[in-house]
């Protein structure tokens, strides 16, 4: 029970886990492989676009490396690095997809908001919330 009830603090504190006695506060990814996948994917399913579209692409990956880099400018934590070979690739244009899209962006924009200290007077009718 203690074990949890640390975990839960350190979650509270921003801390997701720690890596040889550095607290782990950030993730991040690096991506290996994406332009060959996709390319596999168009060979079968080839797309005609024109400059200004928008579209999304959904990868599949295996993780084939962490590191623990130091966080800039807080030398005293790290940041966990996913090291994401990408197996397959498909470019999707569904409702689902684009409210998932407007969720995660939604969120980004809030956590920012959050972190400098912005409060909303009306908030966002759109949000996910």
């Amino acid at each position: 029970m203690g074990e949890a009830l640390s975990q839960m603090d350190l979650a509270a504190e921003g801390i997701l886990g720690e890596f040889e006695g550095t607290p782990v506060t950030r993730s991040g990814c690096k991506v290996n492989n994406a332009t060959k996948a996709l390319n596999n994917a168009l060979e079968v399913t080839p797309m005609y676009g024109k400059k200004g579209d928008t579209g999304f692409v959904v990868f599949q990956f295996d993780i084939t490396d962490i590191s623990h880099p130091n966080v800039l400018g807080h030398e005293d934590q790290s940041r966990r690095v996913h090291t994401l070979h990408i197996t397959d690739a498909c470019i999707m244009d569904t409702p689902a997809i684009q409210k998932a899209i407007n969720a995660q962006r939604d969120k980004i924009i809030r956590a920012r908001e959050e972190r400098d200290g912005v409060q909303r007077i009306v908030p966002n009718e759109d949000s996910a919330e």
